[in-house]
């Protein structure tokens, strides 16, 4: 009686560590969708081994590269968490400041150009949440390879901030809201911000109080000549 095995017919499925070698192969090649599939899976496979760092680390690599910055920005966060001693933790966290960056390019145009001003409406959560991963890099890995990109980052998170706050406090001045716009600046003055943008800040302050004073005057001539002139300038 003649036996016919099957088992030659069966493929053997990869193990988790052959995944990773091949999605990182694929990775290194520019294919980050193959890449991104190969990975599927596999943080739940791998999680809290020293192979569940590579796939973390990875998937964040992956993410990065196809434009999903979010999620990119989640895996980095899950490394840093789970493996904060691994060997990508630097890494990690600037990745991570870079791909929150990288979020706000796509919904506020030319970030990074010279005169571009964030609009007052605009939620800048984002650029604080960068500035101070930029910030928390620098403090844990003062010599670490990105340690001058970093700390440019971190000046210009700061200038864009301060003139999102500027704008703020300007709209308050000319609506009126003089309160409002004292509250604004004078915390630009007591923050961490430019010279440039400080001066901008200081000057708003001596309007609102101008403003505040003149209003406290009841009945003086020229009054309301002299708040529409203020108001104005």
């Amino acid at each position: 009686m003649l036996v016919v095995s099957c088992a030659s017919n069966v493929k053997r499925e990869a193990s988790p560590a052959e995944k990773l070698v091949e999605a990182q192969s694929q990775f290194n090649k520019g294919r980050y969708t193959e890449a991104l599939n190969s990975l599927d899976g596999m943080e739940s496979l791998t999680a809290g081994t020293a192979l569940g760092g590579e796939v973390t680390f990875l998937l964040g690599e992956v993410n990065f590269r196809l434009g999903k910055y979010v999620a990119a920005d989640s895996s980095y966060s899950s490394y840093g968490l789970i493996y904060p001693g691994g060997p990508h933790a630097s890494e990690a966290l600037f990745r991570r400041a870079m791909a929150k960056v990288r979020e706000i390019e796509k919904t506020v145009f030319y970030f990074f150009g010279i005169k571009k001003v964030i609009p007052a409406d605009r939620d800048i959560t984002p650029i604080r949440e960068a500035r101070l991963l930029f910030t928390q890099y620098l403090d844990r890995f003062p010599e670490g390879k990105h340690a001058v990109e970093a700390s440019k980052l971190v000046n210009t998170l700061l200038e864009k901030e301060g003139a999102h706050e500027i704008g703020i406090a300007s709209f308050y001045l000319r609506k009126g809201e003089l309160a409002a716009a004292l509250s604004r600046a004078s915390a630009v003055l007591d923050g961490n911000f430019p010279p440039q943008i400080k001066e901008k800040a200081g000057m708003i302050v001596q309007q609102a109080k101008a403003l505040m004073t003149a209003q406290k005057v009841i009945n003086a001539p020229g009054e309301g000549a002299q708040i529409d002139s203020l108001q104005h300038k």
